[in-house]
């Protein structure tokens, strides 16, 4: 029979460290408690006025039934800040503990209103071994502004902008002044070339400006985004900024535009094109040089927006290529009248041992 021998001292020391390393007590967040704003983490302000600074003081209590202290405080942006933010950090609430805490806003030349968030960090005193996670309590404003005018819309959205015969597209927006006495729209300028702005009307409650984007120059799809700046006598607010957006749909797009074949390739080449054109068309043929080294195959049949056409090279690599192709297509819009237009591929290939 073997005897092992237990010290007394040696049982009570094991059980003290596995009483530490399980916790004292259930130590989870659930039953931990939090930190909270007392009342509400949202705060809306009263209306207020351009170039103001407002603020609000949030309680904060400690609702766990430990100790919590501070690690942090972060604001969303440089509107919205918590005045002598460190002296929060590393402060220590004991269970039921509040806490007042200040968020200051700035409205300064905004429009419409001022939105800010505040995170404060904090983690659990507690004589847990275990890794102490951050927790967060998220507190937000929001200020309504009184501006001294509105822009309606405040955004100019063209949206997609169909192609097809459209050299320009226009729209409006209104300047509305919220007291009428002394109010005077000085300058409208529009951020680019593109773009031209025209005053339509100006009377005392409203003023009605015209802006219009000149697509004609547009060769494929893009996205466009500029601004009108809007200058008035407004001492608070001289200048406001009106974005501008739009997505030019081109009729027809043809990838790639070009094939660059290399000198060293031996045999046929085959290379794909693929042609999307925004109303379902058709190609009726194609136009090409006279070198009889390139040949192209389409279906011709049906209508449809996405066509794929195979051009094939033949092998001469001694020649050099320096080709032009037409892809014809007919486009049929929904009011019957069909369109003819075009969808241009450069193919290239230098002589061996010749680089460009």
């Amino acid at each position: 029979m073997v005897v092992i021998m237990v010290n007394f001292r040696d049982y009570a020391l094991l059980f003290f460290l596995l009483m530490l390393l399980l916790g004292c007590g259930d130590k989870s967040s659930p039953s931990l408690g939090a930190l909270k704003a007392v009342g509400s983490a949202n705060h809306t302000f009263a209306p207020s006025g351009q170039d103001e600074e407002i603020n609000h003081t949030f309680v904060l209590k400690n609702d766990a039934n430990v100790p919590v202290f501070i690690t942090g405080v972060r604001s969303s942006c440089g509107c919205t800040w918590v005045a002598n933010k460190d002296s929060f950090v590393g402060s220590v609430l004991t269970p039921g503990e509040v806490l007042d805490f200040p968020v200051f806003v700035s409205t300064a030349n905004a429009m419409g209103k001022v939105s800010g968030r505040v995170l404060i960090s904090y983690r659990y005193q507690t004589c847990d071994l275990r890794p102490v996670f951050e927790n967060n309590l998220l507190l937000e404003v929001t200020a309504p502004i009184m501006s001294a005018f509105r822009i309606e819309p405040p955004v100019i959205d063209f949206g997609n902008i169909d192609s097809l015969g459209a050299q320009y597209v226009t729209a409006m927006f209104r300047v509305i002044p919220n007291q009428s006495d002394a109010f005077e729209v000085k300058d409208i300028r529009p951020s680019v070339g593109l773009l031209a702005t025209k005053v339509l009307s100006s009377k005392e409650s409203c003023y009605e400006i015209e802006v219009r984007l000149c697509v004609s120059s547009f060769t494929e799809d893009q996205f466009f985004s500029g601004h009108v700046v809007v200058e008035t006598n407004c001492e608070v607010l001289p200048k406001a900024v009106v974005p501008v957006r739009a997505r030019y749909v081109a009729p027809v797009v043809g990838q790639p535009s070009a094939i660059v074949i290399s000198s060293e390739k031996e045999g046929s080449v085959k290379k794909e094109v693929f042609v999307v054109t925004s109303l379902p068309s058709q190609i009726v043929r194609v136009a090409h040089g006279s070198s009889g080294f390139v040949r192209v195959e389409f279906d011709s049949e049906g209508k449809t927006g996405y066509h794929v056409v195979v051009i094939s090279v033949d092998p001469c690599p001694m020649s050099e290529i320096d080709e032009k192709i037409s892809l014809e297509l007919m486009l049929f819009p929904p009011d019957g009248k069909s369109i003819e237009m075009s969808c241009p591929v450069s193919i290239y290939r230098f002589k061996k041992g010749e680089s460009k």
